[in-house]
């Protein structure tokens, strides 16, 4: 009967680890070494879930190591715009020298033009009420989800809300 047991826990194991793999297999879709990976048959179940942990691993170093090139990126982007800023600065200092009111280049026809005022609030405190806007009211989840919490069976439910049974979800524990 044990023997039954074991062939059949196998039969399941080789199963889910088909499934598992048929599933990623439309995952890596255009990913040519994940796929001959694939071929080479990865075929128990701890195999395959440790095949597709370690395209995990690799996707998160790649997505940390992309976050530092972003982070690089806006830093620099940030340079540029203040450059640029700093540029446009100087061309508009020199033509107000020079009194010009335009220069046409070959690209492009630079154009000192007036802005519209603008209203600057010096003193908020001293603003008449009617023109102040109050935020739209924001539902408090936190404080719904206690109240529900601590309904009692005899209790009404609160109108607006029902209770989701939470999902299964699976933790990696990094060793």
């Amino acid at each position: 009967m044990a023997k039954d047991y074991s062939e059949h826990d196998l039969l399941q194991e080789v199963n889910a680890a088909k499934e598992l793999l048929l599933k990623f297999r439309d995952e890596v879709e255009g990913d040519e070494e994940a796929q001959e990976a694939l071929v080479e048959g990865e075929t128990g179940l701890i195999d395959a879930v440790q095949f597709v942990f370690d395209t995990i691993r690799e996707d998160e170093m790649l997505v940390d190591g992309m976050k530092v090139r972003i982070d690089t990126l806006n830093a620099r982007k940030q340079r540029l715009v203040k450059a640029i800023e700093r540029k446009k600065a100087l061309i508009e200092q020199a033509l107000t020298i020079a009194a010009k009111k335009s220069v046409k280049l070959p690209e492009a026809t630079l154009t000192m033009t007036e802005r519209a005022s603008k209203v600057v609030i010096s003193d908020e405190q001293k603003i008449p009420s009617q023109y102040w806007v109050r935020p739209d009211p924001v539902i408090d989840a936190k404080a719904v989800a206690a109240a529900i919490k601590a309904l009692g069976d005899d209790d009404e439910p609160i109108p607006g809300t029902t209770i989701q049974a939470g999902a299964t979800t699976l933790t990696i524990r990094k060793a």
